[in-house]
């Protein structure tokens, strides 16, 4: 471009344009990419007068991109048909035949492959907007070739069609689903944390709806990348549908595309995609709820419709590092939740007034004691656990995680038993699928010796999340409590179907093996947990003492150093009540008491303190523990 005698150019390695990007990424074969740049018409809307020639070098360049995003679309389409993603090749489809708006041909393709995916009902709706639109607009109607497809359709499933079609079918009899991990497209391992944040959320949003029993999140991410059929699926986890759910994120855009597959068929009942800001995803994952609900017709509460339309817009930003710090705490390694709790964190700074990061952090700051990780002193854990959970409530009363994590906290800390309880039952109240929450429960039931209760809510924890060794394992210890040890192997075996290395399964294995006589089993057991973890040590000293060889039992015992020890202070009382120490059994339990050791709730439970329960001394810890009568 010249401009007297200077010549005028662009510097393009400084500009960006959406159009050259858009044309730079179908180049490069990124076609999720360019048809996210591509958001309508190049220059839409612009007009220069008297400029014939310009205004016809638009239209051919506008027609030109039109037909190549539609090309994009099209061959999207057909790749995800033939993988099997049904939900994701109508989404392009549809896309693709929205490019060419006018091509009464594109839209014969679109209603060709909804036909082969199943969905008639969305053929027809396609098929009755093009008829409408072209008598509207032109008078016309559609070609002899487009009403033939339409007729064939409908002969397949017989009259009356076009009535009958025009809705999506209900599926009726689904009380109890499962959502698979949701599949991030396209593939990106560095989003996993986006797409598992996703489909936690939805499985908490599902969850709160009492007339729908939903798999807990820790049996559903079991399926994450499996090759398995969807009946295979439902079979394993006894649900009558399951919801796939795939995610497309683009900047500052979020799209779920979920379908509802019936169990036992295969048959797909309901598919949909939705797109929103990302500022407004916790009201897209809503509406995902919504229409699942709808479709299985479940009738949802006042209280259950508010909650789901009313979510509030979210800081992206915030939202990030909540997603980052859950998906990284989930991971319930020690870097796992230093980092995990860094990012929530930064998400409650970010954004104070959001909820979900305080319950997250409370449950990461209970796992550090739970889950042995020690990087903090424990009152200070518990403490930064309940401060967190006390927050969470106060911003929503029924964020059911922090409750369930503040009955922990009073269980296993605070020794206030009617405030554990009444915590935990508000927790099964906002959320009565939580398996969580039930495991917790449990525990209670268990530490007050209502122990018949707490099998009958372990089992039903079980049966929401089927495949978490945690809660199998909870309850082997309730079957081993009340002699039925036989079913506490079997349960122990189960969790180690699912996680081999899991010592707390190789622990009640091991205890119930020594209650049967079985003493070569239970010390094979705790000598394959304890090079896992250190501290089976203690119950292996315990079965040696059990089984007439204390040396074998101190030398187990001294394989723990003294910090160690003081953190399972509970654990080397029991060892030294099996050898018949009752002073230094008590001067452990002591320690316990003053390093306010957790696994104290055990205290009147443990078949190894059998031998203390007539001395004064044990009496006077039950009391100053509050234990109910």
């Amino acid at each position: 471009m010249g401009r007297g005698d200077q010549e005028v150019g662009l510097a393009e390695g400084a500009l960006w344009c959406d159009c050259v990007a858009f044309e730079e990424a179908l180049s490069a074969h990124e076609l999720e990419k360019a048809l996210e740049l591509y958001r309508g018409d190049l220059l839409e809307g612009f007009f220069v007068s008297e400029a014939p020639e310009f205004e016809r070098w638009l239209e051919g360049e506008r027609k030109r991109l039109r037909i190549r995003a539609a090309q994009a679309g099209w061959v999207l389409a057909e790749r995800e048909e033939r993988a099997g993603n049904n939900v994701e090749a109508v989404y392009w489809a549809r896309r693709a035949a929205a490019f060419a708006a006018d091509d009464e041909g594109a839209l014969r393709r679109l209603i060709e492959l909804l036909d082969r995916v199943g969905n008639r009902a969305g053929a027809v709706r396609e098929y009755q907007a093009l008829e409408r639109r072209l008598r509207e607009d032109y008078e016309l109607e559609p070609s002899v070739e487009t009403r033939a497809l339409i007729a064939s359709i409908r002969e397949q499933v017989g009259e009356p069609a076009r009535e009958r079609l025009g809705h999506v079918p209900v599926a009726r009899g689904i009380r109890r689903i499962a959502v698979l991990p949701a599949r991030q497209l396209p593939p990106d391992p560095g989003q996993d944390y986006f797409s598992e944040g996703i489909t936690d959320q939805l499985i908490n949003a599902l969850g709160k709806i009492r007339a729908l029993e939903v798999i807990s999140r820790t049996s559903a991410m079991r399926y994450k990348g499996t090759d398995k059929t969807v009946p295979e699926i439902a079979r394993e986890l006894d649900v009558d549908a399951v919801v796939e759910v795939s995610v497309f994120r683009a900047q500052d855009r979020v799209r779920i595309s979920a379908q509802l597959v019936e169990a036992a068929t295969d048959r797909q009942l309901w598919a949909e995609s939705y797109e929103r800001d990302l500022h407004d995803v916790l009201a897209l994952q809503g509406e995902v709820c919504r229409a699942i609900a709808r479709q299985i017709q479940v009738t949802l509460t006042p209280d259950e419709e508010a909650r789901l339309a009313g979510t509030r817009s979210i800081d992206p930003q915030a939202h990030e590092a909540y997603l980052r710090g859950m998906f990284l705490a989930n991971q319930m390694t020690p870097e796992g939740l230093e980092k995990g709790i860094a990012y929530l964190w930064q998400a409650t700074e970010l954004d104070p007034h959001d909820p979900r990061p305080y319950a997250v952090l409370a449950r990461a700051y209970c796992l550090h004691e739970m889950a042995y990780v020690y990087s903090l002193p424990r009152e200070v854990a518990f403490g930064k656990a309940k401060a967190a959970a006390l927050r969470a409530i106060e911003l929503d009363e029924t964020q059911c995680e922090a409750h369930a994590v503040l009955g922990l906290v009073r269980l296993l800390c605070d020794w206030d038993w009617p405030g554990a309880e009444q915590a935990f039952r508000r927790a099964i109240e906002c959320t009565p699928t939580s398996a969580f929450s039930l495991w917790g429960y449990a525990l209670y039931l268990a530490a007050t010796e209502q122990l018949e209760d707490a099998i009958a809510i372990g089992r039903r924890a079980q049966e929401l999340d089927p495949l978490s060794p945690v809660i199998t394992v909870g309850l082997a210890v309730r079957y081993f409590l009340v002699g039925q040890y036989d079913r506490a192997i079997t349960e122990a075996r189960r969790a180690l179907e699912v996680g081999p290395d899991y010592t707390p399964a190789l622990w009640i294995l091991g205890a119930a093996y020594e209650r049967k006589g079985m003493y070569d089993e239970a010390i094979a057991a705790l000598r394959r947990g304890a090079e896992v973890n250190r501290i089976l040590y203690l119950l292996l000293a315990v079965t040696y003492a059990m089984t007439g060889r204390p040396e074998e039992g101190r030398k187990a015992l001294a394989e723990l150093d003294e910090p160690t020890k003081r953190r399972q202070a509970v654990g080397v009382a029991e060892v030294y009540a099996a050898l018949g120490e009752r002073d230094q059994a008590f001067h452990w339990l002591e320690t316990a008491y003053q390093e306010r050791d957790p696994w104290l709730y055990w205290l009147r439970l443990s078949p190894y303190f059998e031998g203390l329960r007539d001395d004064p001394r044990y009496h006077n810890l039950v009391q100053r523990m509050n234990f109910p009568d």
